[in-house]
C-alpha cells in the first residue's frame, strides 16, 4: 500500500463530519463563517467579511461534503472558495474577486466559536 493511499485513507476516516462542523466560526480580524447541515452529507456555507468600508457577503447553497472539504465555484463573478474542515477549525481558501469590495479577502483560518447558536462547543 503507498503511503500517499494510506494517509487519504487515515484522513477520510478521521473525518466525522459534516455533523460536528455545523456552527459558527469567527477569524481573527472580523469575518464570519457559519456552516448548516441541509441534508446527510451536505450543507450550506455563509462567509462575510469586511475591510474599512467595503464588504462581502457569500451564500453557497447546498454543497457536498468530500474528504472534509466542501468547495463553491461561481463562474459568473470568477469565484471559487474551498473550506477545509477539521475539528474546532475551518480553513477558507477564496481564488478570485467573488464579488467582494476592495481589499476583502475570504481566506485564512476561523475558529468554532459554537456549535449552534448561543451554545459553545463541547470539547
Amino acid at each position: 500500500m503507498s503511503l500517499a493511499f494510506l494517509l487519504l485513507t487515515m484522513a477520510v476516516a478521521s473525518c466525522s463530519l459534516p455533523g460536528s462542523a455545523v456552527g459558527k466560526y469567527v477569524k481573527k480580524g472580523g469575518n464570519f463563517l457559519q456552516i448548516e447541515q441541509t441534508k446527510d452529507g451536505e450543507v450550506s456555507v455563509s462567509l462575510s467579511g469586511s475591510y474599512h468600508m467595503n464588504t462581502c457577503d457569500v451564500q453557497t447553497g447546498t454543497l457536498k461534503v468530500e474528504n472534509c472539504e466542501v468547495t463553491y465555484i461561481d463562474q459568473d463573478s470568477n469565484c471559487r472558495i474551498r473550506v477545509t474542515l477539521q475539528e474546532q477549525t475551518a480553513g477558507v481558501e477564496q481564488r478570485g474577486d467573488c464579488g467582494c469590495g476592495l481589499n476583502v479577502n475570504l481566506s485564512g483560518v476561523y475558529r468554532k466559536q459554537s456549535s449552534t447558536p448561543g451554545k459553545k462547543p463541547v470539547n
